[in-house]
């Protein structure tokens, strides 16, 4: 069942395409991970369906109608693997220490004026070896926004490296940006 109110490239990503890509990140079946910044659900609803029953997601965001459609669109799939939590903009993960097995930060962290906080806070609720995997967008040379503009890559891989992170690969690929699919990059990190 497709999500309602979704186009036919994201209805082809959350059903499909988005379990492709997240199996390329890394993500495995059983998996439990945290999505900070998880807007409406486009990598929530893949990656639920991709972790399995045995798996668990955690859907993190500050805007009430962004989770409200969260929440419908995995009742709509009949995804019982979801945790929608509100939060009110403050950088915590609700979970224990060396919980999770991955958290996405994706198109998020431009956002952020604090990243340094919310990355080391990543690092606290992944094991050892965890995976952090970063979609970095509005850096200098990529539409500088907020937080970003005058940040190059090179300082935010910097920046995430010393909360205690060596980056382990990256890769192009097709993904989602808002409601739409670009070719961009990903970069993953495994928590040491």
């Amino acid at each position: 069942m497709f999500g309602v109110g979704l186009n036919r490239e994201m209805q082809w990503w959350e059903s499909e395409g988005g379990i492709g890509f997240l199996k390329r990140v890394g993500l495995r079946e059983g998996w439990s991970i945290a999505e900070f910044g998880c807007r409406v659900g486009h990598y929530v609803i893949p990656a639920a369906k991709l972790v399995g029953e045995s798996g668990k997601v955690l859907a993190i965001d500050k805007d009430k109608a962004a989770l409200k459609s969260v929440r419908k669109r995995c009742s709509q799939e009949g995804l019982d693997n979801v945790d929608i939590i509100e939060t009110e903009g403050e950088l915590e993960i609700p979970a224990g220490d060396g919980q999770l097995d991955a958290v996405l930060l994706y198109d998020v962290l431009h956002i952020i004026e604090d990243m340094e906080t919310l990355v080391c806070e990543s690092r606290r609720v992944l094991r050892d070896g965890g995976l952090l995997s970063v979609y970095p967008t509005h850096y200098e040379g990529a539409h500088p926004k907020h937080h970003f503009k005058g940040v190059r890559l090179e300082e935010i891989i910097g920046k995430i490296e010393k909360c205690g992170f060596n980056l382990e690969n990256h890769f192009t690929d097709r993904l989602s940006h808002f409601d739409h699919l670009k070719k961009d990059e990903v970069f993953n990190f495994v928590r040491i």
